[in-house]
């Protein structure tokens, strides 16, 4: 795998960095933003680590006994919570990241409310994040970008994120079901096109919505903390769904209620922002194909199963999605390994 390349040097030139960006997919920032900020949030969200038993002391080590994948709803409701942390929201509206977005876009930029907090166990690879795409996630425009920012150092067998660099030039690729964050991936061999390093706190990592990326195995002993917050010129459509809380767990008001007098609490609204309806057909087509998957005994379903049961709204695609879980079950097969 390659070293992710600096573009520091580029970091006051827009169009340097647009050329960049177009070009290989991605752009990498280290000590962009200020280490004790980012420290300062993940300080914030321990305590509720170690609440449910996730972890067993101050570093961050793993209880493997306690580990629960992406589809969890205990997941769902942190992502929600420490989304709308201050430290969270002070972060995601640092004047480095919009200066950044802004030179880059050349244009005034949105920060998209939902933010997405990662909580990678180690040493369960199979559910590790997927080679993909985001753009069927977050949808809209084709110029969101993701600000990737480790909360912590990811270096040696901790891990990290690896781009396949120049892969936003293939456009939106085929999807199928797989294990891990999102519950999609893309096929396709990028060997000889990852790009990985070792990032420390206060690094960024950015990289646009087609570009296809994935996580890297954590074989240290630490849960690895990252947050994803997403960008885009502010005169680009925006999906409605992503003015909303991740999965619509909660309500803005709900969220906010815990963080009252937050300057960046409805943000968006005093913008006059084009949106658009989100197009649900990506996941309609995983669900259907994560059905046939295990109806061939193909454990790698089982993250899609549990998306359907947890959140269907089809009763009869629910109770199939339900038999299949049995039937994997029953099967005792272990579940195949993400691409790497």
């Amino acid at each position: 795998m390659l070293p992710l390349q600096d573009s520091t040097s580029d970091l006051d030139d827009g169009p340097r960095l647009a050329a960049r960006a177009a070009a290989d997919g991605y752009l990498y920032f280290p000590g962009l933003l200020p280490a004790t900020e980012v420290l300062e949030l993940r300080a914030a969200m321990l305590p509720d680590l170690a609440d449910l038993g996730w972890i067993i002391d101050h570093t961050g080590r793993a209880n493997l006994n306690k580990f629960v994948d992406d589809t969890d709803a205990q997941v769902g409701e942190l992502v929600c919570r420490h989304g709308v942390l201050p430290s969270t929201l002070s972060l995601q509206h640092h004047p480095r990241l919009i200066d950044l977005f802004t030179r880059l876009y050349g244009e005034a930029v949105l920060p998209l409310p939902r933010v997405l907090m990662r909580y990678n166990f180690p040493r369960r690879d199979q559910h590790r994040t997927p080679q993909h795409q985001d753009f069927p996630h977050v949808q809209g425009t084709a110029r969101v970008f993701t600000a990737w920012i480790p909360l912590g150092d990811c270096v040696g067998d901790m891990g990290g994120l690896k781009i396949a660099a120049g892969s936003n030039h293939l456009g939106a690729l085929p999807l199928h079901p797989a294990m891990g964050a999102g519950g999609m991936a893309v096929p396709g061999d990028f060997s000889g096109q990852w790009h990985g390093s070792d990032m420390r706190a206060g690094d960024v990592l950015l990289f646009n919505c087609l570009t296809v990326h994935a996580g890297r195995t954590n074989n240290s002993d630490l849960i690895r903390l990252s947050v994803d917050m997403r960008y885009q010129p502010r005169a680009e459509p925006v999906t409605e769904e992503w003015l909303h809380p991740h999965r619509r767990q909660f309500s803005w008001p709900e969220l906010y209620a815990a963080h009252p007098g937050s300057p960046h609490h409805y943000y968006w609204r005093k913008y006059q922002l084009r949106t658009m309806p989100y197009d649900d057909s990506y996941y309609a087509a995983r669900d259907r194909m994560g059905l046939q998957m295990a109806a061939a005994g193909d454990r790698r379903a089982e993250a899609t199963l549990r998306r359907i049961v947890g959140r269907g709204t089809d009763p009869e695609q629910r109770a199939q999605a339900i038999e299949a879980l049995r039937l994997l079950a029953a099967s005792g097969e272990e579940s195949a390994p993400g691409n790497e």
